[in-house]
């Protein structure tokens, strides 16, 4: 085995490598916000960690790796059984093994491992990855700070959707925010743990292409996107160069839907049913901000997610994992008026409450958010101040939790609890609100029979749920 002084003119050999070819990028306009560093300083920042990304190695010593390794034992096979390494052992397996790694690199995959550290140019994230709040303002910052200066947009907001179909659990991130004067809407998607970036960033592109920038995709790492903004000539020079040597397919981000998306299209049939339900629901007080749009238009801006939520479309990327089976939407098995309705009224978020039983788990204002929600769709009657939650109880082993919040309505103090355990519980707080605006004639109502996956909750009058019954079929229950 090499002696550890050998590895140390190897590790110089390969930190002599990198350096060539941070100055090699800096040439090509990377690493501009760092002007004022030599390139050996740069290096140094990214060793660190300083430039937002964790280096991998090689480290300068077996110490430095022993350090940052801290608890890492390896697995080895030794004499035809497997044993475990000290904590010293692994510390001077890895430190040689990555010193290794990058000198058997040719210089056109160093340039490209390297560039992926200029944070402020590229964006490298693993795709399989967990949906959470915040997500869409986080990443779409991230969209902005690579960008350029071809997409600076303001009022950023986030909203959050989530159902289960076909046994998978979508989660929709809508983010809408203001763009040279006007309101653009884009949607980050994920189909349980894996993240779809193409039809938010495609959307971008669409936007900027009079800059003449580009978001560009690789996805030569089928679990990693890498995302960077070039010209068409910048992108034939990297290409021509480094970065097709080093196996990358670079492609402009286009948010165009797949073949499974025409599974998702309606025929003039189902189109009229559908508007025949909006023309019904407006009747019972939905939509009344769109009062100046025709049912068909609202039903236009419904398909294209400019009112309320998701069409439950779905675009699919071209790589892992492959979308071979065709979503059957739900109103393929309609037959009933209510089942149009149901469809069409969760779109009016005003005044539908409609989510994954398991989408909200008890995390910190979780639950203060569920009881804006259900204020969100009581029509005035339900407005309550100095809203706050409190300590999270656990139950017996931890297999559910109470979350108690408080509020003032009509200059008293409540109480009350949410329930989790597998999913929600919102018959509590729903049913404690019920008696407290009995008197307004308005009351919470849980629609049933729609999707056993997802609640659904509606605030009605006794007359609107006596007509919604008998003429259209709905099957309600009050909380």
């Amino acid at each position: 085995m090499d002696s550890v002084d050998e590895y140390r003119e190897k590790y110089e050999l390969a930190k002599r490598r990198i350096i060539s070819s941070l100055d090699r990028l800096r040439r090509l306009g990377f690493f501009e916000d760092y002007s004022n560093l030599t390139s050996e300083e740069l290096f140094e920042k990214i060793r660190n960690g300083e430039l937002g990304r964790e280096w991998p190695g090689p480290w300068e010593s077996i110490e430095e790796a022993k350090r940052l390794l801290v608890g890492a034992r390896d697995l080895v096979e030794d004499g035809g059984k497997t044993r475990i390494l000290t904590t010293e052992e692994t510390a001077e397996k890895e430190y040689k093994e990555s010193i290794e790694e990058w000198m058997k690199k040719d210089d056109f995959d160093i340039d490209a491992e390297v560039m992926a550290y200029d944070t402020k140019r590229v964006i490298l994230e693993d795709v399989e990855t967990s949906s959470y709040r915040g997500f869409g303002l986080e990443f779409l910052q991230r969209l902005v700070q690579i960008s350029r200066g071809a997409f600076n947009p303001t009022d950023i907001r986030e909203e959050w959707h989530e159902i289960v179909m076909k046994d998978h659990l979508h989660t929709y991130i809508p983010v809408r925010f203001k763009f040279r004067g006007k309101e653009h809407l884009i949607k980050f998607l994920f189909r349980d743990d894996y993240m779809y970036l193409e039809p938010a960033v495609g959307r971008i592109n669409e936007l900027i292409k009079d800059t003449g920038y580009q978001y560009y995709i690789d996805h030569a790492d089928v679990m990693m996107a890498f995302l960077i903004v070039l010209t068409e000539e910048e992108v034939k020079m990297l290409m021509e160069g480094f970065l097709g040597k080093a196996g990358y397919k670079m492609e402009v981000v286009r948010a165009e839907s797949p073949a499974i998306q025409k599974s998702l299209e309606v025929d003039d049939v189902v189109k009229d049913r559908f508007i025949d339900s909006i023309d019904y629901l407006r009747g019972m007080g939905f939509f009344e901000e769109y009062r100046n749009l025709t049912s068909e238009e609202i039903f236009k801006e419904i398909k294209n997610g400019e009112i309320g939520r998701d069409w439950l479309e779905w675009w699919g990327p071209k790589v892992w994992p492959p979308e071979k089976e065709e979503i059957v939407p739900p109103w393929r098995s309609y037959d009933e008026p209510y089942e149009y309705d149901y469809y069409i009224a969760c779109h009016d978020i005003k005044r539908m409450f409609f989510g994954s039983w398991e989408g909200y788990t008890p995390g910190e204002g979780n639950s203060k958010e569920l009881l804006e929600k259900l204020v969100q769709i009581s029509r005035g009657a339900f407005n309550p101040t100095d809203v706050r939650e409190g300590k999270k109880i656990f139950g017996r082993k931890h297999t559910w939790w109470k979350v108690p919040v408080y509020f003032k309505f009509r200059g008293q103090e409540y109480s009350d609890e949410f329930i989790y355990s597998a999913s929600i519980n919102i018959d509590s707080v729903a049913g404690r609100i019920n008696e407290l605006i009995k008197d307004t004639g308005y009351q919470y109502y849980r629609i049933c029979l729609f999707d056993s996956s997802n609640l659904s909750v509606v605030v009605l009058t006794e007359e609107e749920v006596k007509k919604l019954v008998e003429e259209r079929g709905w099957e309600l229950q009050r909380l």
